[in-house]
Formats: C-alpha cells, sequence, structure tokens
C-alpha cells in the first residue's frame, strides 16, 4: 500500500485528462516510482504529493484505495457539454438519484468543501495568468460516479468538447491548477480555521450563485450541491449523505431562493430540521 496525503489522477482513456498529463510530462515535475502501477511521485513534495496513470474512465473507477491510501484524489477529466463551450470546471461527484454515468443510484461520494474553493480559485488564477479568455470558470452541482470510495474526491475537468480537450493552453491551464490545488491543500490541512460549511441545494447545474459566495465570502465553504432538476425526488437520506460525506461537518444548508420551488423550499427545510442543521436561504 503506498501512502500519499493527494494523489491525481490521469484515466488514460480521457482525452482531456491526457492533454494535461503531456503538459506535467514536459514540465518534469513528476518522476516515476518503482512499482508495477503507473505512479508518479511530485517532486517538490514527493512523500505527499502522487500521480496515477490509470486504465479506467474516471467515472467508472472503484479500485484506488486498494493501491493507495490518501486524504484527497484530485480526477483530472474532460467536461462534455451539448454546446461544446471552453470551460475549466471543478466538481464532487455523486448520484442524487438514478446512476446514468458511474456509480451507484442514490449515493454521493464523499467531498472536501475546502478542496473545491481552492481549486475553484485556482482554476481562475490559471485563467488570467495564462490568459484563457475564451474559457469560462465555473462550479457544477455533485453528479455522477465514482460514489463508492470512503475517501474525498473531486474532479477538475476541462471542456467541454473534442477540440478544448486536445488544446494545450487549456490543459496547461487545469493541470496547473489541479498541481496547485493539492500544493495548498496541504497547508490548509495543517490548519485550524473557522469557515462556515454548507450543503447547497437549487439552481442550475452550474451552480452560479453558489459560485458567487465562494468569490466573494472568504469564509464560505460549500460541499455537495443538489441542483433544482433533482429537487423533485430526493429524499431525506440523500440529503443525510450530503451532510455526513462532506468532510468538514457543514453545519447548514444553503438554499438559492430563486432556484428553487417553494414546494422544495419546504421539503428541505423539513429535511434539514429533521438533521438538527441551520437553513439559509440566499
Amino acid at each position: 500500500m503506498i501512502k500519499s496525503k493527494v494523489v491525481i489522477v490521469f484515466p488514460k482513456r480521457d482525452q482531456a485528462a491526457s492533454s494535461m498529463w503531456d503538459v506535467i510530462k514536459e514540465s518534469s515535475l513528476f518522476k516515476r516510482l518503482d512499482y508495477e502501477q503507473e505512479i508518479y511521485a511530485y517532486t517538490r513534495f514527493s512523500n505527499d504529493i502522487k500521480a496515477i496513470h490509470v486504465d479506467n474512465d474516471g467515472v467508472n473507477i472503484s479500485n484506488l484505495e486498494e493501491i493507495i491510501n490518501t486524504d484527497l484524489f484530485i480526477f483530472a477529466s474532460r467536461h462534455s457539454a451539448e454546446s461544446g463551450f471552453p470551460a475549466l470546471l471543478i466538481h464532487t461527484p455523486g448520484n442524487w438519484g438514478e446512476a446514468r454515468l458511474g456509480g451507484n443510484s442514490y449515493e454521493l461520494a464523499y467531498s472536501s468543501a475546502l478542496a473545491i474553493k481552492i481549486g475553484l480559485k485556482n482554476l481562475r488564477f490559471f485563467k488570467d495568468d495564462l490568459k484563457l479568455e475564451e474559457y469560462r470558470v465555473g462550479i457544477e452541482v455533485t453528479h455522477h460516479g465514482p460514489t463508492n470510495m470512503s475517501t474525498p474526491l473531486c474532479f477538475m475537468e476541462l471542456g467541454s468538447s473534442e477540440k478544448y480537450w486536445t488544446d494545450k493552453r487549456g490543459a496547461e491551464g487545469v493541470a496547473k491548477a489541479i498541481i496547485k490545488t493539492a500544493e495548498e491543500y496541504l497547508k490548509a490541512k495543517s490548519r485550524e480555521n473557522g469557515e462556515s460549511v454548507y450543503v447547497g441545494f437549487g439552481g442550475n447545474h452550474y451552480a452560479y450563485r453558489f459560485e458567487k459566495k465562494l468569490y466573494s465570502e472568504e469564509s464560505i465553504l460549500i460541499g455537495h450541491i443538489a441542483p433544482k432538476y433533482v429537487l423533485d425526488h430526493i429524499n431525506y437520506e440523500i440529503v443525510k449523505q450530503a451532510f455526513e460525506k462532506t468532510i468538514e461537518n457543514p453545519f447548514a444548508a444553503m438554499v438559492d431562493k430563486k432556484g428553487t420551488r417553494s414546494e422544495h423550499r419546504k421539503k428541505i427545510r423539513e429535511f434539514i430540521d429533521k438533521l438538527g442543521k441551520e437553513y439559509l436561504e440566499v
């Protein structure tokens, strides 16, 4: 068993992840370890940050914990959208209902709201630093697999079509953001903090209102996000999972008032009261 505080996962079958890995190889910042698996150590933090090349697509991976013990997995990934717009994105995986793209139905992955906050900030930084004007930066709601791992994980993605999955500039932006996020997560995990941690409810897939909160208020962290389109069928047990599987122990629900119907807000409030958590509308 290999131990590392942060592990970056690069699926070989993922075009965007392969583009990011090509950028990283050129930097010579990772050196291959002497193991049967394709595992690499980050030269600046060789004991604490590692990268692994895997055969399966990211949404279907489930056996990494048999190989590596870590505090956080960061998955390099492509993002697909019919619009094909250029994007640099981050989110936690999980299925609020029936599984359609990896993972188990009605099961959420473990989330680190801190990693989401740090990752979003770094995607924004490298968009500006590398002058990626055509790209938009954003956070997505909780969706797709894998869901059955016991380690927190997040996806950092390059989208949203093959044109951009193979764009070296965009790949460089996400690759550098991933590495910087791993570094900053190590430092952040080493100190106490007093952030206000939430689970989000409502809004569309790209969670603009929650993204705005993360940018504008330094203390706020948001782990899982349930968009408006799943609120008809979510139940108490899946909402309970969202709180229990966010490792920073959320104290409240943050509800997008404009992005929910009144019956949704009533149902969410009932679940939140039953959990003994606070309720906030924004």
